[in-house]
């Protein structure tokens, strides 16, 4: 039997171990989020698609938006005035990526039909098809806009050359389909997310895999990679939050719990956060100041499907199975709303 001093020795030591071990990223932390509030912001919405809007991305320059969606449209959008430039109709299934080349003069999608396609963000033609042997759930180009990154239910990380459209490197291992495929700032590093659990970690010029990393309890379904590429960060139906090293492979935090099913996330380019989003509606900020969940808002009647900052920072940008986008001044989204 232990007497009362001996108790909370150890019970202190208990603590104590147990906070080391969530600094260190060993334990989960269980940091529960505020209550998400409705966002009573001016949004600017972007309608069009007839059915949910799957993905969205910004030009290098912040004017122009492309969103993909289950219609099997892709859509060219003036950012400042909101409205449709371009609406193409290459694609015979749902399209469900979107990814615009480093120079804004180029976007590609991807969609269950097994094609990726390439546009001219000019003109609005189609200037180079990729036949892809599975469904393309997602897209990335490379740094330098050379390669083209893509992933989906036949379990292959896939890079292409954005020029000729031929195949550059294949990336296998997964056991899933691959939700999440993302370069690094350097274009050093590839990094690729599946429903098996798992991200891993690849050498983009060499081709080898670095790490294999194992947390998530249920299917991984976003990646990114912090401005300086000091940080990766994944978020999965198990509602965890799990920042990396991607230099190392290393578990930095394993941050639980988000309110919602996480099938999206972003950094903030000009500010230390995150933003993350998923089944039930709502936008939640990770401050990457004090690690904590900051506040939450309610943003969509549906699932969220995606959402991307603007390369400014000034805005954000979410859309999903309502069929809608949204547009929202990442300033005042940022806040903090009092209750």
């Amino acid at each position: 039997m232990i007497d009362r001093p001996q108790s909370r020795r150890a019970l202190l030591a208990a603590l104590a171990l147990g906070w080391l071990a969530a600094l260190i990223g060993c334990v989960p932390e269980h940091i529960p989020p505020p209550p998400a509030r409705a966002l009573d912001l001016p949004e600017r919405q972007l309608a069009g698609h007839k059915g949910s809007v799957r993905a969205v991305a910004f030009s290098s320059d912040g004017r122009l938006l492309a969103s993909a969606g289950a219609d099997r449209s892709v859509r060219l959008w003036d950012v400042a005035t909101g409205t449709t430039l371009l609406t193409l109709t290459g694609h015979r299934k749902s399209a469900n990526a979107v990814a615009f080349s480093p120079d804004g003069k180029q976007f590609a999608s991807g969609g269950d039909d097994r094609q990726i396609l390439l546009w001219d963000v000019s003109t609005g033609k189609q200037v180079l098809t990729i036949n892809s042997p599975g469904e393309v759930y997602t897209l990335a180009f490379s740094p330098d806009g050379k390669l083209l990154a893509s992933g989906g239910d036949d379990k292959v990380v896939r890079v292409w050359s954005a020029a000729t459209a031929e195949p550059w490197a294949t990336f296998t291992g997964h056991d899933r389909a691959v939700t999440s495929v993302v370069f690094s700032p350097d274009g050093k590093l590839l990094a690729s997310a599946s429903y098996d659990k798992k991200i891993r970690l690849w050498d983009a010029s060499s081709q080898q895999l670095l790490h294999v990393m194992k947390r998530h309890g249920s299917a991984v379904r976003s990646l990114a990679f912090d401005p300086e590429g000091k940080l990766l960060a994944s978020g999965g139906a198990d509602r965890k939050l799990i920042l990396w090293n991607p230099n190392t492979g290393e578990l930095l935090r394993d941050i639980t719990e988000c309110s919602c099913l996480i099938r999206t996330l972003a950094f903030n380019p000009t500010a230390p956060e995150l933003a993350v989003a998923g089944e039930e509606g709502g936008i939640e900020f990770f401050s990457l100041k004090t690690f904590r969940w900051s506040h939450g808002y309610i943003s969509h009647r549906r699932r969220i499907n995606v959402i991307v900052f603007s390369p400014d920072g000034k805005l954000l940008a979410s859309a999903g199975d309502d069929k809608l986008i949204k547009l929202w001044p990442a300033t005042e989204v940022r806040k903090p709303r009092q209750p």
